[in-house]
């Protein structure tokens, strides 16, 4: 199967996203979810997530908006999401990995042409708090294996949960725990620019009025290990400078933060 369709997913990419003739956009979609758990990078990431990707955030492109909550059901489910969940140094993470960011694109798809209800929403965010309970493989670029990246792509999840028409201002709070138990868990230092993702999401936060950089104040301020200080040392100069770029007036208030997180 794989062989097959890779080649069409080649020929997808190469008319410029074109639906294959004969072939329905859900149909191609739903079989192409199939390949995201793939260490083939290119199957994986180049080829699978990219068709995805394009599909489901394009609200004029091929794919209804009741079918992309379809997709965002699967990949939200025991056999995407969670599964193997808690393992290390497994492939299995890919398949997490990249579940996370077929959520990111349904929940981009549902800022243009709202069409999630409040307690599918709510029950998404959910998903992803257990997600990031559980998860251990925290692995940024694996060696001929390409990107699994876990927390960049929670990071992704995170902005577009705070920029959803039913996000409310206790819902940053819930977020900003996802983010805490995936930190507390790394156990080395970020390698692959999480800090500038990680830093987006909580810019969002801000720019929606739903924390102030005043309130982050005490989340940076709880690192429970040297290697969690490290990365919230880095995630906190990241937030400065993409809000002092900004100009957003509280930006000054990570400039104690950060000093506070560093040692030398």
């Amino acid at each position: 199967m794989s062989d097959r369709l890779r080649a069409e997913l080649e020929r997808v990419v190469e008319s410029g996203f074109a639906v294959p003739t004969g072939r329905s956009a859900s149909a191609v979609a739903l079989e192409t979810l199939g390949v995201l758990d793939s260490p083939d990078p290119v199957l994986r990431d180049e080829l699978g997530y990219r068709v995805l990707a394009e599909w489901i955030t394009d609200s004029d492109g091929p794919l209804a908006a009741g079918e992309v909550r379809e997709l965002l059901r699967r990949a939200e489910g025991d056999a995407m999401l969670l599964h193997g969940l808690g393992e290390l140094g497994t492939d299995s993470v890919f398949g997490r990995a990249f579940a996370l960011l077929v959520i990111a694109a349904a929940l981009h798809r549902d800022g243009l042409e709202p069409f999630l209800t409040e307690e599918e929403w709510r029950r998404t965010l959910e998903r992803v708090h257990f997600y990031c309970a559980g998860e251990h493989d925290l692995r940024a670029h694996v060696p001929e294996k390409g990107w699994a990246h876990a927390v960049a792509h929670v990071a992704d999840v995170v902005e577009e949960l705070v920029r959803g028409h039913h996000a409310r201002r206790g819902d940053s709070e819930r977020l900003l725990e996802c983010l805490s138990l995936l930190l507390a868990r790394s156990t080395e230092a970020f390698q692959g620019k999480e800090d500038e993702r990680l830093s987006i999401a909580l810019a969002t936060m801000v720019a929606s009025g739903h924390l102030t950089v005043a309130t982050l104040g005490a989340w940076f301020a709880e690192p429970s290990s040297e290697t969690m200080r490290v990365n919230l040392k880095l995630t906190a100069r990241s937030l400065y400078f993409r809000l002092r770029s900004s100009a957003v007036a509280d930006a000054e208030a990570l400039v104690p933060i950060q000093a506070a997180l560093t040692r030398f």
